[in-house]
């Protein structure tokens, strides 16, 4: 348990939702000092999108070490079908109970070997995880774990989920060096020797397995190739799990800080180019799952990117383009900022436009400040204090391209 009262989740719930995104990362520091979390995880479930794209800096703690290499199965109590390829999170606290239950002192010991180490120290976990994982796949219970039932699962999930959760453990190594393999990972050579050996145990192995690590994987799609290419009969589990796979993915909103909104846009951008490349040409309905994402994700660059353009550029850029020449109204650190949220708009218009169906993203904000800092430039100052012909034509080049910014000097 969490230690909270039923009454105190709810209302911790509905503050998650109503948040800033300040105040969100805030919660989740709070939450994650709860020396035992418990039914407080529930709180942030309406808010894991966010958090997606948010990318708070987690504490490595024993708990969550212990279930990293789960991470790709995890869905909510709600989204949860009581089968056996599918963890939810509600689970996680019986069967991590009962692994440092079977081995007293370990969480301490784990606990002292972790420090204050982040979630992101992968040097860290894959040292700790390759002596705990392994031997958390022997630790469990033949029957459910106490507290199997008070979490709201039913017995007869145990064997299934039992058997989930001890073949990823026993290939936790594997699953989590494959998942951190790098912003273009997992590579071949690390994917392919250790499918093979996954598939040893098996199809339905197999498909858990890369339902591990398909949502860290930057070319899902081509995963999903390369396994089904490794022998015809693990196709259909790699076609399900591809399937699994897009049945959960969800369009990012381009929320919180506008140069990772852009990036993460631009992730998911390329990520549905490999899935269309890849898994689309025998399979309508994927195709139709794709339009889909496609369109709502463009929708949200769109509307990120007007409001963004017209509060966060063009308004500042009409208050000194305003100002007397030399006046001093924007000084380099006002500049700087103004040039980082040009470039980050800039992106999310890029990404905005791959995801249109049409490959147009209307970007009339952007068009707008060019045509301002174009009609201005002849009577910018070429040098002196304040915003010169130099921090313009920067400027234009950010939105326009180099091409536009020099046919304008």
């Amino acid at each position: 348990m969490s230690g909270l009262a039923p009454a105190q989740l709810r209302d911790l719930a509905r503050a998650a939702r109503a948040a800033s995104d300040s105040q969100l990362l805030r919660l989740v520091s709070v939450l994650d000092r709860l020396p035992r979390r418990g039914a407080a995880d529930a709180v942030l479930e309406p808010v894991r999108h966010r958090l997606g794209a948010l990318r708070p800096e987690r504490p490595m703690t024993p708990m969550r070490l212990l279930f990293l290499p789960m991470e790709g199965v995890l869905v909510a109590p709600r989204d949860w079908r009581g089968e056996g390829r599918q963890l939810p999170r509600n689970a996680l606290a019986p069967l991590g109970e009962a692994v440092f239950a079977a081995a007293p002192g370990l969480a301490e010991a784990l606990a002292a070997s972790i420090g204050e180490a982040p979630l992101s120290d992968h040097a860290l976990a894959a040292k700790l995880g390759a002596r705990l994982w392994p031997a958390a796949a022997h630790s469990l219970p033949e029957g459910p774990p106490p507290g199997w039932a008070g979490a709201g699962l039913p017995e007869p999930a145990y064997a299934r989920l039992r058997s989930l959760v001890a073949l990823l453990w026993r290939y936790g190594p594997g699953v989590h060096g494959l998942r951190v393999a790098g912003p273009d990972g997992p590579p071949e050579e690390l994917a392919r020797p250790f499918f093979r050996a996954l598939a040893a145990e098996g199809a339905e192995a197999v498909e858990i397995g890369l339902s591990a690590v398909l949502a860290a994987a930057a070319r899902p799609a081509r995963l999903v190739a390369l396994v089904a290419g490794l022998d015809p009969a693990l196709a259909p589990a790699a076609e399900r799990a591809l399937d699994q796979f897009l049945s959960g993915l969800t369009p990012p909103r381009p929320e919180g800080e506008l140069g990772r909104a852009a990036a993460a846009a631009g992730r998911f951008a390329a990520l549905v180019e490999d899935l269309e490349r890849t898994a689309t040409r025998a399979a309508p309905r994927r195709a139709q799952i794709l339009q889909g994402l496609r369109h709502a994700a463009a929708g949200h660059c769109k509307a990120r990117l007007e409001a963004e353009t017209a509060v966060g550029l063009l308004g500042p850029l009409s208050e000194v383009l305003a100002a007397p020449a030399g006046s001093g109204a924007m000084d380099d650190a006002e500049l700087g900022a103004l040039e980082r949220r040009a470039r980050a708009l800039r992106a999310l218009a890029e990404a905005g436009r791959r995801l249109d169906a049409q490959g147009r993203m209307p970007a009339e904000g952007l068009r707008a400040v060019g045509a301002r800092l174009a009609a201005a430039l002849p009577g910018l100052p070429e040098r002196g204090e304040g915003f010169l012909r130099a921090d313009a034509l920067r400027l234009l080049e950010i939105l326009e391209g180099p091409e536009a910014a020099a046919a304008r000097r």
